[in-house]
């Protein structure tokens, strides 16, 4: 049987894209999609995955593993940038939200313990790996499943009124507790020489710092726009480059360098937000479009783990922000975890950066956990989210009127 050529896969793929776009920007398609649902699953943009998937040696062949692994210093390029702007946001100054704060810390802890250790059993399923790989790849997908994707949540409420604005604040809490806890346990536990694990924690800690440093004084000396752009993104690389060097996540040591850029003195955090803001989607879509070419055809094994980990996930997420909803419950609403369920493309970085330096059985079945279990937790997420919205209005309505059945108006003047 003849083969087509990698050119007429290329332009097959190339269509298929095409239709699918002018399919979604329809508006029977999206009427159809908002009806079900789904209408914030084409805003967190997971139907590249779809695309990653055309591409790869399970569709079209277009985007095979080789090329893939050449793309890697677009892919470390990309988390940095999404590391920095998570860095920039936490260091914006707020007020009032310390019971937050601790809300985000129990509710992503409890999700990455839940998953993590009993995933550490479950790989034992995976013959001739040490308890490093497993412990490894078990913390990885415990910090990805920790990560919340706050897009879904804004498109589906539409405001920031309480105590929905805090919840907003939590996701984006937990995607940075979930990063810099990957990059501390990737440290720890990744089987690594000729630095002893406290030492590469150390590096990743001045790594983050110094690029900070340095792109803050790179940017007092120059005020050359495109001059200053094109160095902060050379710093950016190079800070991303160098935890890639130590086999370490580069989106944890670009976090470290936002949060220090956030806290100099100086308009370059404000510049950078905004500079920067244009280029996020795109990098979105290109992590989430290498994840989808990375998956290789799911064994038995891994879909198994898959429903696990989407399970574990859940549980950690609906329990875990039950209990920590009650350290601020003013800001919070009870069920939080409803609207954490959505995963962010952070996750499924995270995910295909452990795939370029972990051994390819346990790589092959990280990606598929995590990249499936995304596109399960937005599905899910979708309408989870819409019954948190639904659930607090039915309250509210609930409480207005006992309130006005226990107040009835007074009677107007002159009325018998």
């Amino acid at each position: 049987m003849e083969h087509p050529s990698p050119d007429r896969n290329a332009l097959l793929a190339f269509a298929a894209i095409i239709t699918f776009i002018l399919l979604r920007s329809h508006p029977r398609t999206l009427r159809w999609g908002r009806s079900l649902g789904l209408d914030g699953l084409f805003q967190q943009r997971l139907q590249f995955l779809a695309f990653g998937l055309l591409f790869s040696d399970l569709g079209f062949g277009f985007l095979n593993e080789s090329l893939v692994g050449r793309l890697d210093a677009l892919v470390t390029l990309g988390l940095g940038v999404l590391g920095l702007l998570l860095g920039l946001d936490l260091g914006a100054p707020t007020t009032g939200q310390q019971g937050v704060r601790r809300a985000a810390v129990v509710e992503s802890v409890a999700t990455l313990a839940l998953v993590a250790v009993p995933f550490f059993f479950l790989l034992g399923a995976v013959g001739g790996l040490s308890w490093q790989h497993r412990a490894t790849a078990a913390a990885l997908l415990g910090c990805t499943a920790a990560i919340s994707g706050r897009r879904l949540f804004s498109s589906v409420l539409g405001s920031d009124t309480p105590p929905f604005a805090g919840l907003n604040r939590v996701a984006d809490l937990s995607t940075v507790i979930g990063v810099l806890a990957a990059g501390t346990l990737l440290a720890l536990l990744t089987p690594a020489s000729g630095m002893t694990a406290y030492e590469r924690l150390l590096a990743l800690g001045v790594t983050g710092v110094v690029g900070g440093l340095a792109a803050w004084l790179l940017a007092g000396e120059i005020h050359q726009g495109a001059l200053r752009t094109a160095l902060l993104m050379g710093m950016v690389l190079v800070t991303a480059g160098t935890a890639t060097h130590l086999e370490l996540p580069p989106v944890a040591a670009t976090l470290l360098m936002g949060l220090t850029i956030a806290h100099l003195p100086g308009p370059l955090a404000t510049e950078l937000r905004s500079s920067l803001a244009f280029v996020e989607s795109p990098l979105r879509a290109l992590l989430l479009v290498m994840a989808g070419a990375a998956l290789a055809v799911p064994t038995a094994v891994s879909l198994i783990m898959v429903v696990l980990f989407l399970a574990l996930r859940t549980a950690g997420k609906i329990l875990g922000g039950r209990v920590a909803s009650t350290f601020a419950k003013d800001l919070l609403p009870a069920h939080m975890g409803l609207g954490l369920l959505p995963s962010s493309a952070v996750a499924v970085g995270l995910a295909l950066d452990f795939h370029a330096t972990a051994p390819p059985d346990i790589a092959h079945i990280v990606v598929t956990v995590a990249v499936l279990g995304s596109i399960l937790s937005e599905t899910a997420g979708a309408w989870t989210t819409r019954a948190l919205v639904k659930a607090h209005k039915l309250s509210d309505a609930a409480v207005d009127a006992v309130a006005s059945a226990a107040c009835p108006p007074e009677t107007a003047k002159g009325e018998v």
